[in-house]
């Protein structure tokens, strides 16, 4: 199953194709595009395993046009 990642502080000219080159660019494989909103995204990764090496990897510490992207599990709204 896979899991879905919250990415949080994204500058508004982030692109979705720039937050796949950034997991990419980590080896870590992505099910489908990110769904971009304004400040935030969603991501889809392969599997847990996965999602939780681009926690380890990615939150915190990256940066994206000057902004230092923010990685959490998605709760889906029901469960929150």
């Amino acid at each position: 199953m896979a899991d879905c990642l919250f990415v949080d502080n994204l500058a508004p000219e982030t692109t979705a194709d720039e937050l796949q080159e950034l997991f990419k660019e980590h080896s870590l494989p992505l099910l489908s595009l990110p769904r971009m909103r304004r400040r935030f995204a969603f991501v889809k990764c392969e599997d847990n395993q996965a999602a939780l090496r681009a926690l380890r990897l990615l939150s915190g510490r990256v940066e994206l046009h000057g902004k230092t992207l923010w990685f959490e599990h998605s709760v889906p709204r029901g469960k929150r």
